[in-house]
């Protein structure tokens, strides 16, 4: 599966989501809560993300910290199996 390098989350709830070729990923694009879990799966702290409105204007959005805090509980969790 393609890692999502940008993400626009839309004020309707749509989102886009293009790779590191600026090419869109369709299994990763969709209505917010239909596609959350492929969201989970294709991003990372590398993702940039951005809140979008249809008539034009874009505003980045720093999520990072969620995929980064995810990591990390995730590693903790190995280390105690």
């Amino acid at each position: 599966m393609a890692k999502v390098k940008d993400c626009i989350v839309f004020t309707n709830g749509m989102v886009s989501s293009f790779d590191s070729k600026g090419e869109q990923i369709s299994e990763c694009q969709g209505f917010i809560l239909d596609i959350a879990d492929k969201l989970k799966e294709c991003c990372d702290e590398n993702t940039t993300w951005k809140f979008g409105n249809w008539e034009g204007g874009i505003l980045d959005a720093k999520f990072s910290w969620y995929w980064k805090k995810r990591k990390e509980d995730i590693c903790q969790t190995e280390n105690m199996l």
